[in-house]
Formats: structure tokens, C-alpha cells, sequence
């Protein structure tokens, strides 16, 4: 028998959006409607036809991504009606889905006095994308191996008693196979059925399902830090996709040492390379520890031009002091690691964290009676990149050498001052000569910054 029915699609404050939520099954429902029925009632509940269960369908189409428990489910029951003396109720249950037709009940059916149903606006709970009013707790029932199930609900059977569900608008193409209902002569029949209602609506059944597990898409943020931040680097830190594997690695600074990775202050690995599987967001802290006791090496530089004094193994974090004694002919210039100027004092403390090995930097005094002579100066001194020359003889040559004596550059002039670019010499000391046109020579050094 082919059922008439003419559409009422409700205009009301509840908004509803389009979403679908990993944990409630929602995404077979849009909009919002409730159907009459000719002859009295709804489509949705309790008619004129004798209509005695609803139902929709929830498989891999609509939600059901994975093993999981079904815990809840929510149904929005905007019409009540009761006028038998009996206390009328709806069952809600979980049937088994054989092939697109309900099957057997899974577990218990659950009873849901009219009583109990409150169908005034306001109590209705509003989601993004759908609404309910009445909460089934459901007892933990296993989804089932097919990965498919109907939630069913049966209507009051004493005449008089009435309730509808809201129904979603008329875009649910698959109505002809997800929803349905059961007739008065107990057959099944779906919505979409051209020999029943014809119409494309799904019913406003939510079932809540706990997943063992989520959705294959989800991603976790993976983040890592040092501890002290200044003693080591991490890296593998990112997003990653749920059951990805993920692979940390610490590496320590000069002087330091790895210990170990911690989440929330729990030892996950003492391992500086530490893999594991992404099933959450986490953050990883690398920790680090420095070595109890540091070498510090004193060199001079030359090695004739004086003494150094503070060398030795020495505690993590002390305060070290180091002292400079040029010899007869040498003056002090600087101390320096690695090239570096890190003191132009002879006195030099510093906290240490690291072996360290520091020089000490001497030059040769200027001889006086050289000076004297030739009325030869260089500025400035120390230099950076140009230094200016200037002398009372005229000078036909400029030489400039390394310590050991290796020739760098020779320059020839003819005047009795000027200027030399040395920008691009290493930071040291060098040696320079001048020779003037009568042939007095002139040596002494200068220092590159």
C-alpha cells in the first residue's frame, strides 16, 4: 500500500550545521522537519497507517568507521500526545542489519516513559549539527563484526497514545535504504520505497559509539625541548598521523651529556634516539647534564714573549681566573679562544662550562732608539682593516711577515707616509719591516683584529 503524506517543514529557533563528530553518528542528518500523515500523526512516529517501529541505518557511510562500543543514543521527539489510562512508553533498541533489512534485537531494549519526555523548545540540547531531547543509555553493546546496525524505536501500541520524531529535510538520498520502519502487519519498509512514502528524509536517531580507536585521519602534535635549553638540540618534533611512527633524537652541546627523554616528568627513554607510536599529542622533554670537571690549557703566543699562570682541571660552573706575565722585550696584547678576543686584560675571570684552551697574545716592544731615529709610526694599532704609516725618511719598502718569519706581502713606496689594507689577514700578530731609500731598516709588529 502506497502512504500519502504532505510535507510541513518546521520554521524554528534551533539552527542546525552540517558536521560530522568522530564519537556521534550525525551525518545522515540536515535541516530540520516534521512530516504529518494523512489520516493523523507523522511519518516520523505514530500515524493513522498503524506504523509500530522506526529506524536508521548507521554502517561505513554514515560514521561507523571502526570496532567500538555503543554507549548512548540521542533522539530529538518534538510531539507527545497521551490519553490511555496505561502509562505509555517508546523501546529503543540496537537490531543486527542483515544484508538492509533489521534483524534480531543486540542485547536489551530500553524503555523510555512518555513521561519522561520533555517536548518544550527549551529543553532541548543543540548541537552544531543536530539536537535532541531525549538520552538512551545503552549498555555498552559491541558494534557489530559487519560494521553496520539499525537503531529502532518502538512506538506506543495503546490508541490515543502518539509520539514523532523530527525528521531531516527531503535530501537524504538514501532513505530507500537507511531508514525505514516496521508496518502494522509487521513487514519492513523503507522511506524512500516508491510503494511507501516515497520521500528522502532520515530520522533524528544519534547513536554515541566509543571507537577503539580513531579516525584513520587523525593527526597528534609531537613536540620536543632541551633541558637546560642551552645544552643540547632536538630534533623530530611534528604532526603526525594516528599509529605513525615517530622517531626523536637528542644530541648534547660540547661538554654536556644526554640523559634522558621525560613526558610530564616520566622517564619514557634513555635513549638519545627514542621511537615510539603516535596515539596522542605529547610533549617530550630532552634532558641534559653537564661534565663535573672542565680543562682549561694556557698557550703563549709567541711562545718566548711570556708566562701564564690558572691552568688546570677545574669544577663545572666555577668562577676561573688567569693571569698574563710578559718577559723583558714583550708587552701583553690579549687573550683569545679560538681566534677570538675574549679579554684585552692580563687578568682575565671567566665562568667555566666547557674545556676551554686560551692564548695569550704578546708583541715585541718598540726599540726606542729605532723609533728615534727613524720617526716611523703606524696607527692604529690594533688594526682592522687599513692602517696608516707616516715617517721623517722617505720609504721605498714595506714588508709584512707572520711570526715564524714567513713573508706575506712586500709593498713598495716612495713617499714618507701612507696607507696599507690588511682587512684581509687573520686576527693575530705580525711582524712588519720598512726599509727607507737610504737603507735604514725598521722592524716591530702590529696586531690584527
Amino acid at each position: 500500500m502506497k502512504k500519502i503524506l504532505f510535507y510541513l517543514f518546521v520554521c524554528t529557533s534551533l539552527s542546525l550545521n552540517s558536521q560530522t563528530y568522530y564519537d556521534t553518528l550525525t551525518s545522515h542528518f540536515s535541516g530540520l522537519s516534521l512530516i504529518p500523515a494523512t489520516g493523523g500523526g507523522y511519518l516520523s512516529g505514530n500515524n493513522g497507517y498503524g506504523d509500530i517501529t522506526k529506524m536508521q541505518l548507521f554502517d561505513a557511510t554514515y560514521g561507523v568507521y571502526g570496532a567500538g562500543s555503543i554507549k548512548n543514543v540521542l533522539i530529538a521527539i518534538p510531539v507527545k500526545y497521551r490519553t490511555s489510562a496505561f502509562p505509555p512508553s517508546i523501546e529503543v533498541s540496537i537490531r543486527q542489519n542483515n544484508n538492509g533489512v533489521p534483524g534480531s534485537v543486540i542485547g536489551a531494549s530500553y524503555t523510555v516513559p512518555l513521561s519522561s519526555i520533555d517536548t518544550n523548545e527549551t529543553s532541548f540540547t543543540v548541537e552544531e549539527d543536530f539536537l535532541y531531547n531525549v538520552n538512551v543509555g545503552i549498555n555498552l553493546i559491541s558494534v557489530p563484526l559487519n560494521g553496520s546496525f539499525w537503531v529502532a524505536i518502538d512506538l506506543p501500541t495503546a490508541v490515543g497514545d502518539s509520539v514523532a520524531l523530527y525528521t531531516s529535510d527531503d535530501t537524504f538520498t538514501d532513505a530507500i535504504t537507511h531508514t525505514g520502519e516496521i508496518w502494522s502487519n509487521g513487514t519492513f519498509h523503507t522511506f524512500g520505497d516508491p510503494n511507501n512514502w516515497a520521500t528522502n528524509v532520515s530520522l533524528a536517531i544519534f547513536p554515541v559509539i566509543a571507537f577503539y580507536d580513531p579516525p584513520a585521519n587523525t593527526t597528534y602534535s609531537i613536540s620536543c625541548s632541551s633541558l637546560p635549553s642551552d645544552r643540547g638540540t632536538t630534533t623530530g618534533a611534528g604532526s603526525y598521523l594516528h599509529n605513525e611512527s615517530v622517531t626523536v633524537t637528542a644530541t648534547p652541546n660540547s661538554c654536556s651529556n644526554f640523559v634522558n627523554w621525560t613526558v610530564a616528568g616520566n622517564v619514557v627513554s634513555s635513549n638519545s634516539s627514542y621511537t615510539f607510536t603516535a596515539t596522542a599529542n605529547r610533549n617530550l622533554v630532552a634532558n641534559f647534564t653537564s661534565d663535573l670537571y672542565h680543562n682549561v690549557t694556557l698557550n703563549s703566543s709567541p711562545s718566548q714573549g711570556g708566562n701564564t699562570s690558572g691552568s688546570g682541571q677545574k669544577e663545572n660552573n666555577a668562577s676561573v681566573t688567569v693571569s698574563a706575565s710578559p718577559d723583558s722585550g714583550y708587552e701583553f696584547v690579549n687573550w683569545t679562544i679560538a681566534g677570538n678576543v675574549v679579554s684585552t686584560d692580563e687578568i682575565y675571570t671567566f665562568t667555566i662550562g666547557c674545556d676551554v684552551s686560551i692564548v695569550a697574545n704578546f708583541a715585541l716592544l718598540l726599540a726606542v732608539p729605532e723609533y728615534l731615529k727613524t720617526g716611523f709610526s703606524i696607527f692604529p694599532n690594533p688594526v682592522l682593516d687599513i692602517f696608516n704609516f707616516s715617517s721623517k725618511e722617505i720609504i721605498s719598502t714595506l714588508e709584512i711577515m707572520t711570526l715564524d718569519g714567513k713573508l706575506i706581502s712586500s709593498i713598495s713606496f716612495n713617499s714618507k707616509s701612507g696607507s696599507i689594507d690588511v682587512s684581509e689577514l687573520k686576527s693575530g700578530i705580525y711582524f712588519y719591516s720598512i726599509i727607507s731609500s737610504n737603507g735604514t731598516k725598521h722592524n716591530a709588529n702590529f696586531v690584527k683584529q
